[in-house]
Parts: structure tokens; sequence; C-alpha cells
């Protein structure tokens, strides 16, 4: 469980990245760097717009223009060998961003997130994604960035999920519930208002 003070199903196996990453970083003669993704919140990423836009080919700049000028709503995936984040737009405007680093800022959220990758965006070796969301959906998550982890790794072996929601909403919890398989892969978020 996680409280407010929010993953992504992902189309691209965590693999097949690590290794995309890694042969750019091979090819430019560097060492890629590992990143926990742990850390990152679960969301869902709704209709694809555009996926795997090279930065190599495109101007993040024209895009938001473009997505502000569509009154856009959604997110902006962007992933790099040193960093992966996403831009969360309402209404053709950067509302919030989260990014995870593999150096030692770790995750960063709000705007120092959203410059952190608009300065990324400049690399030639990262992939950008596009997802169109409801506002509604966009603002649930880009408010609720922020959290603190009460439960961990809580096993439905030894938690029943409907006597664990009950004792939440109890005690008036705001926040969510990741769930995930053994395996760790994210199978849907559960939000609770207390």
């Amino acid at each position: 469980l996680r409280r407010f003070p929010h993953r992504a199903d992902k189309e691209e196996d965590a693999g097949e990245r690590q290794s995309r990453h890694r042969a750019i970083a091979e090819k430019e003669g560097r060492e890629e760097l590992s990143l926990d993704m742990e850390d990152m919140v679960i969301f869902p990423k709704g209709e694809v717009v555009h996926k795997n836009l090279s930065t190599t080919y495109t101007d993040l700049s024209a895009l938001l223009d473009t997505l502000k000028l569509e009154v856009f709503c959604g997110t902006l995936e962007m992933d790099f060998p040193e960093a992966r984040g996403f831009l969360f737009i309402d209404s053709g405007e950067i509302v919030n961003g989260e990014v995870r680093t593999g150096g030692n800022s770790g995750r960063v959220i709000g705007q120092e997130a959203a410059r952190t990758l608009l300065a990324f965006s400049k690399q030639k070796d990262g992939v950008l994604s596009i997802y169109r969301l409801l506002p509604e959906q966009v603002a649930l998550i880009a408010n609720n960035l922020n959290h603190e982890i009460l439960f961990k790794d809580l096993s439905t072996h030894f938690v029943h999920l409907d006597q664990f929601l009950l004792k939440l909403k109890e005690e008036r919890h705001t926040g969510f519930i990741e769930v995930m398989t053994k395996e760790r892969h994210p199978m849907g978020v559960l939000f609770i208002e207390g």
C-alpha cells in the first residue's frame, strides 16, 4: 500500500529495453547504468497515440507545442539509457513529471523531473511514446505521485484483500494498492479515498 501526501504495464519487456540500451552504450563506448524502477508508480497507459519515436528525429519542443494546440490529455513516456520517466499532460500543459535516473538523484518528481526529461530529450539515443488518457485519469495520477510506502510486498497468502480494504476504509486511508504477480509483473492499481 502506498499512501498519497502512483508503474506502467510494459508493452516492451524490461529485458528487451535493457538489451537495446546496453547495445547503444557499448556502441558509444560507455557503461550501461542499471535503473531500479521499483519506486515508479503503476498507472494506466491509455490509448497509444505514437509509439517508439526516436529522439534522433523528434523535436520535443515542437511535439509539446502540437500537444498544446490539440489540448492533449495523457502521458509522454521517455526512455533513455540513463533515465526513464513520464510527463503528465492535461489540456496541453505539463502538470507533473516523474523520472528515475541511474545516478545519485534516483527518483525525481515535479517540475525538476520535467526539466530533467526535457534535457534528456536532446540526446539521440532515446525513445518517446505518447498515450492518451481521460483528463480525470491524468489528474488522479499527476496529483498523487508523492507517496509514502506503508506496506510493501504483502502476499495474498497472509493478507486477505477484502479484509485489508475494509481496515483501510475504517482507518480512513487515502492512497493506492499496486497489485502484482509473484514475478512482480503489474496487474493493476486500486485507489482508496478515505
